[in-house]
C-alpha cells in the first residue's frame, strides 16, 4: 500500500520570527548607515553646502526599523515587529554596557587624573 505518511514537520509560525526580526534590525542599522554614509559623504564632495539634506538622510537608518516593523506587525507578523523591538532594546543594552565600562574605567583610574 501507497499511503502516504502525515508530515510531521512543523509549520512555520504565520505571525514569523522573533529571531528574523532581530537580525533584520541590526542588518537594516549596520547596512544602512553604512551605504547613508557613503552616499552623504559622495554628495558633500559634488554639492558643497547642502549639510541639512545629508545629515537627515543620516538619520534614515534610525527611523526605518520603526517603520519596517509598523508595516509588519500591520501585516500580521507581530512576532518579527517584536523582533525589531528586541534589537531597539539589544541596542540600549550595549550602550548602556559600554557606558558603564567607560564609568568603571575612570573610577579605576582616579577621577582626579584628568587633564
Amino acid at each position: 500500500m501507497n499511503v502516504p505518511n502525515p508530515s510531521n514537520d512543523p509549520q512555520p509560525d504565520p505571525r514569523g520570527s522573533r529571531w528574523l526580526g532581530f537580525g533584520l534590525f541590526w542588518l537594516i542599522l549596520i547596512g544602512g548607515g553604512m551605504v547613508a554614509g557613503i552616499v552623504a559623504s559622495a554628495a558633500s564632495m559634488l554639492f558643497h553646502g547642502a549639510t541639512l539634506v545629508f545629515s537627515l538622510a543620516t538619520l534614515l537608518p534610525w527611523i526605518a526599523p520603526l517603520v519596517v516593523a509598523i508595516w509588519l506587525a500591520n501585516k500580521g507578523k507581530t512576532r518579527t515587529a517584536q523582533g525589531i523591538a528586541f534589537g531597539f532594546l539589544s541596542l540600549f543594552a550595549v550602550g548602556l554596557l559600554l557606558v558603564a565600562a567607560c564609568f568603571g574605567i575612570l573610577a579605576l583610574g582616579g577621577f582626579g587624573n584628568m587633564h
